[in-house]
C-alpha cells in the first residue's frame, strides 16, 4: 500500500510541476554553402589581409594580428588561441583559395568567407582547409582550420 501511495504522490507532483509549452519556435541562422563570387578588388583585399595575418602568426607579431582583426573579435585573441592556430596551420606551405561563399552567423549578419587549401593538395575536396570569415571592409572576423 505504501508503494501505491508513493507512486500516486510522485505522479501528482509531476503533474503539478509539469510545464505546458504550446508554441516554441527555434530560429537557426542560415548556413549558406553556395558559391559566391566577390569582386576581384574585394578578393585581393581579403587575400592580402589573410596572408599578412599568416605572416604575423609565423613571426608571433600580436600587434599586427590585432590590427587585422575586426573590432568585434579583437579582445578575444589570446596566447592560447595563437598557439592553437600555429599548431593547426602549416605556415611553411603555400595556400590558395578554392571556394568563396557568404555565411550568416549567429548575429544574423552575412559575412564573406574564403576557404583556402594547401597548394600541394590537388583534390577538389581537400583533406585540410582553412575557412576565413571577413567583414566587408576586409577585417578578419574568424579563422577556422578544419581537417
Amino acid at each position: 500500500m505504501k508503494k501505491i501511495a508513493f507512486l500516486g504522490i510522485f505522479l501528482a507532483t509531476q503533474a503539478v510541476f509539469a510545464q505546458n509549452i504550446s508554441n516554441v519556435r527555434v530560429i537557426k541562422p542560415k548556413q549558406s554553402t553556395e558559391n559566391f563570387e566577390f569582386s576581384s578588388k574585394q578578393k585581393k583585399l581579403f587575400d592580402k589581409q589573410f596572408f599578412t595575418f599568416l605572416e604575423a602568426l609565423k613571426q608571433n607579431d600580436i600587434e599586427t594580428m590585432n590590427q587585422l582583426l575586426s573590432q568585434k573579435v579583437k579582445g578575444l585573441l589570446s596566447d592560447e588561441m595563437i598557439a592553437r592556430l600555429k599548431a593547426q596551420i602549416d605556415t611553411s606551405k603555400k595556400l590558395q583559395s578554392y571556394k568563396t561563399r557568404k555565411e550568416t552567423l549567429i548575429d544574423q549578419e552575412s559575412y564573406p568567407v574564403i576557404e583556402y587549401k594547401y597548394a600541394d593538395d590537388k583534390s577538389d575536396n581537400p583533406k585540410k582547409s582553412i575557412s576565413v570569415f571577413f567583414e566587408k571592409e576586409g577585417q578578419i572576423m574568424g579563422i577556422k582550420p578544419s581537417k
